[in-house]
């Protein structure tokens, strides 16, 4: 199928072009500072990338099968559950509402730091986008075929929804978690308790700990977690319901 071999080009594209932009980045850093730091968001915007992939492929599918000879129509209408499992549309809204959330508690704070409504909103935005574009794919026409290729075709469905949830929820890991764990800095610097834990060096503020346990997290291990976690939900063996019916 044409249109498979488009999707995996799309993504491939989309990974290779974050990849690209990166190593663009660290070229210019080392150029104008003479230091090169490569960290571990690295492996995210490499989701990221391939999530953008997916979403153009999804799109670009659904608009090259349009008008092509007959199809057939589902006497059951298709669901998410039925592709991939409940976790792609339950997750992605659950870390949409962790970002908004972290949102408005930003806003009631009066806290107007742009990274942090920027990853609180961007976790919005992916499962909105995440959740539009996986409705084209459930929704896309199916040619009138034998059952064996109408089989290969839900298989190929059921690995787009993946790559699109599976990104989506790796990615929206990030965000969400940069928001909140902003959202919690703030708040204990406004309403923290000033001191009081005893080290070899003196005392250490409340909010001095919570930055660096912020930081070690968002820095080392949440980028991974949310570039393992996702990738796996991406690949994750599935297998697909056998249909109820058809009718031309």
């Amino acid at each position: 199928m044409e249109w498979v071999a488009r999707t995996r080009l799309w993504r491939a594209v989309g990974v290779l072009a974050a990849i690209g932009g990166i190593i663009g980045w660290a070229a210019l850093e080392w150029r104008t500072a003479q230091s090169l730091t490569i960290a571990l968001t690295v492996l995210l915007w490499g989701l990221v990338g391939y999530w953008v992939g997916s979403v153009v492929a999804e799109l670009g599918t659904a608009r090259a099968l349009t008008g092509e000879g007959p199809r057939s129509a589902s006497l059951a209408p298709r669901e998410m559950a039925r592709y991939v499992g409940r976790w792609a549309s339950r997750w992605p809204l659950r870390l949409a509402a962790v970002g908004g959330a972290s949102v408005l508690a930003a806003l009631a704070l009066g806290d107007r730091s742009w990274w942090m409504w920027a990853c609180g909103l961007g976790a919005v935005v992916v499962a909105a986008v995440t959740r539009a574009v996986s409705h084209y794919v459930l929704d896309r026409t199916q040619p009138v075929q034998a059952d064996d290729l109408a089989a290969a075709d839900d298989a190929v469905r059921s690995r787009s929804l993946h790559a699109l949830g599976g990104s989506a929820v790796g990615i929206e890991i990030w965000l969400a978690s940069l928001a909140f764990g902003g959202v919690v800095s703030v708040a204990v610097g406004r309403f923290g308790v000033e001191p009081a834990i005893e080290g070899g060096d003196g005392a250490t503020s409340l909010l001095a700990l919570v930055t660096a346990v912020v930081v070690l997290a968002y820095a080392v291990v949440i980028p991974v977690v949310g570039f393992v976690v996702g990738r796996r939900l991406a690949r994750r063996p599935f297998t697909v319901r056998p249909r109820v019916g058809a009718a031309p």
